[in-house]
């Protein structure tokens, strides 16, 4: 196969498109990069982790790598790259809440801190122009992991069709265009996922203070002896996988043989595809045998052991295969029951140790370590500073918490699984009272149970926070979704909690009589954006060359979607082409307009930065705006990012909102053109002392810790 046809959009799309999944592509993702981690120096793992370096992998493929680098590096923006368009539409779909581009790597200028290039340069036939590439862009580390000594150590049949470049210690450069090797580590791989060895590389620029190192054969040697000590929860996840992509594969084969006599004239490639699933068949077998004796030498679970050999006897006897499945259910009901009574532990000690009287829960809807930090966490954060105890549900899609973890004081985030009314028992029977809180956004707690749990409860906070709307959660609302929410705000113990007046007053106009109705906005989390070290004082790598222009910053960061107006930033651009406009927030419902939006020379779209890097980046905004539609939706919004901009101390311009006029810092604007004249006055007053201090105190009153003192009053418990 040529290089030009391996390294061409079309052969990787069809790739994406196609086969990738069945022969084990995201598998092998995901393990190469628990090898690239588990490979890393301590002292390089600490420097990423405590610096927060921004982390972009440009292999990304469909973005497996993402969620393990996260659990990682909790606190680092993320995003995946890849040349192929099917890739990174793909990885938009399994991954919504990290941030994916199309790029090249030849062509492409990475903004992160630390690139990540893993088993990608072996498909060039000069892997070295594309090492320079990464280079030029002069990020602190550039990771490198790629097969090693493929042409000497593999099998003929092994060595893969699409690598034209191979490495050993002759041909792997220490020195290179102002980087430096500091660490190299070579892996056996033990047939796991790859049939032969990797050489993961580190490079740092040459003025760095680590040591250059040089490839030692007998340090090499050494390292390929010593098995890399993969966590046991990861093999095992692994193995199941690969036992999945192997059993779909036989499956697959098995159709065709059943349609071979009445599709004979693909006879041809049936015969072929037999012998790519038999030699598909030894690889994985072997790749299983050395899984299991890897396994085995980590960990003395009977329990994995018993699962490992009904696998085994299932692959022998396929007749019994159900009788393996039959054997795993039963392990893994065990393995629940275990993890349960751990998490019911874990609950009853909190319980123990609080001396205070109420207790929140909150049912899983949105994970906690995630980069839109939003109502939910700030709310639980909050109330848990003001005295009472809150346990933060999460469903553990991306926030990979084994039992549980105290995030703030009181306030701690729970792996319930289905456990949630069980921990709602233990409350009660601790004595304490129980609070829900349910929210409005929630579309799967059903009416039946929230009467099921309500028993448990003392009472329920229900956050009313947005127009119930299909524009604002991108899927259709079920009929569920509306009952609900006309049976909560109708209920005795129910308290109503608004968000915006609009939504206050819808409820008191639809129950006149309810008493239990307060009106709470969204607030602002001060010492969050005010208190910057010295370090996140520096311009971020994405602006640089913005704010290198010297020309006013209007700034917008949020959700784009289907309520901004892009009709109006592109008004604005035009009128006033000497401003720059920066758009922070993830693109949603897949809106063309927003690609039109990005040709134009004086707007800059950076995509989705993780909450805890935010101000770093605000900071630099001249203006700070909203740019919404003025619809139903708007009018029913309190906007959070409008007390956040109070609290940066940055001018604000916004459109017709009714949330927005309410605070005499804002500037409302009711046209285009006032809009337009709006910015002009925000930049007069950016340094004017007393429309600072203005800014200062409203965002001072607006606090998410008054927000939470509010709903406590509101309960009458405080």
């Amino acid at each position: 196969m040529s290089e030009e046809k391996i390294n061409s959009k079309e052969y990787w799309n069809e790739r994406f498109d196609g086969d990738w999944d069945e022969s084990a592509g995201r598998i092998q993702t995901k393990f190469f990069t628990y090898i690239l981690l588990e490979g890393l120096s301590a002292d390089i793992r600490e420097d990423i982790f405590k610096s927060k370096y921004s982390i972009g992998d440009v292999s990304g493929g469909t973005g497996d790598s993402l969620p393990i680098l996260h659990e990682e590096f909790p606190e680092s923006f993320l995003r995946g790259y890849d040349f192929s368009e099917r890739a990174i539409a793909q990885a938009r779909e399994l991954y919504p809440k990290f941030d994916f581009k199309v790029a090249d790597i030849f062509s492409a200028e990475y903004p992160e801190h630390v690139l990540i290039c893993s088993n990608t340069l072996e498909h060039f036939k000069n892997p070295w122009e594309a090492f320079d590439s990464l280079a030029k862009i002069e990020p602190k580390y550039i990771v490198i992991l790629v097969p090693f000594l493929e042409a000497e150590t593999m099998k003929t049949d092994n060595i893969v069709e699409e690598h034209v470049s191979y490495f050993d210690c002759e041909n792997i450069q220490t020195e290179r265009c102002g980087y430096k090797l500091i660490q190299y580590r070579a892996v056996d791989t033990l047939g796991i996922c790859w049939p032969g060895y990797q050489i993961l590389l580190v490079y740092a620029p040459d003025d760095c203070s680590a040591e250059k190192v040089s490839l030692e054969k007998e340090v090499i040697d050494a390292q390929l002896r010593t098995p890399i000590n993969l966590r046991m929860e990861r093999m095992a996840d692994l193995f199941r996988e690969y036992n999945t992509c192997l059993y779909k594969t036989k499956l697959n084969f098995i159709y065709s043989q059943l349609h071979l006599d009445s599709e004979r004239k693909h006879s041809a490639y049936l015969t072929t595809r037999v012998e790519e699933l038999e030699k598909a068949k030894e690889k994985m077998a072997a790749a299983q045998n050395a899984m299991e004796n890897h396994i085995s030498n980590i960990s003395n679970s009977m329990g994995y052991k018993v699962l490992q050999r009904c696998y085994a006897f299932a692959e022998r006897h396929k007749a019994v295969r159900a009788v393996g499945r039959k054997v795993k259910k039963i392990l893994d009901g065990r393995r629940k029951k275990k993890q349960e009574k751990a998490l019911l532990a874990y609950v009853e000690s909190i319980l123990d140790a609080y001396n205070g009287e109420y207790v929140f829960l909150f049912q899983p809807l949105i994970e906690w370590h995630v980069p839109l930090f939003q109502r939910p966490q700030q709310i639980a954060r909050s109330l848990g500073k003001a005295g009472v105890l809150y346990f933060y549900s999460t469903a553990n899609m991306t926030d990979h918490i084994p039992i549980g973890e105290e995030v703030s004081k009181n306030c701690y985030v729970l792996n319930v699984g289905s456990s949630l009314e069980k921990i709602a028992r233990l409350i009660t029977r601790k004595n304490k009272k129980l609070i829900y809180n349910i929210y409005s956004t929630d579309n799967w707690s059903s009416i039946d149970w929230i009467k099921s749990n309500q028993r448990w409860a003392y009472r329920t906070v229900y956050e009313y926070i947005d127009a119930i709307s299909e524009e604002i959660s991108g899927n259709a609302i079920p009929d569920a979704t509306y009952q609900r929410h006309n049976y909560l705000i109708h209920a005795k113990d129910v308290l109503v909690v608004a968000s915006a007046d609009k939504l206050y007053q819808e409820v008191c106009e639809k129950v006149p009589a309810k008493k239990e109705v307060a009106l709470v906005t969204n607030g602002v989390d001060i010492e969050h954006f005010t208190h910057l070290e010295a370090r996140e004082r520096a311009v971020p790598r994405e602006m640089e060359e913005i704010v290198a222009m010297g020309k006013p910053i209007i700034g917008y960061y949020g959700a784009l979607a289907t309520w901004t107006d892009t009709e109006l930033i592109t008004y604005v651009a035009n009128q006033r082409p000497d401003y720059q406009y920066v758009l922070i927030g993830p693109r949603y419902h897949n809106r063309p307009e927003f690609d039109e939006v990005e040709k134009l020379t004086n707007v800059y779209l950076l995509g989705t930065i993780h909450y805890n890097i935010l101000p770093q980046y605000a900071r630099w905004f001249d203006v700070a705006t909203i740019p919404f539609m003025v619809n139903d939706i708007s009018e029913s919004t309190s906007p959070i990012k409008l007390f956040e901009y109070m609290a940066l101390e940055k001018p604000i311009v916004t459109t017709d909102m009714p949330e927005c006029e309410k605070y005499r810092s804002v500037m409302v604007a009711k046209s285009y053109e006032q809009y337009v004249e709006m910015l002009d006055r925000a930049l007069a007053r950016k340094n004017d002392p007393e429309y600072l201090a203005l800014l200062r105190a409203e965002a001072r009153e607006n606090s998410w810790d008054h927000k939470a003192v509010e709903i406590l009053e509101a309960l009458r418990i405080r």
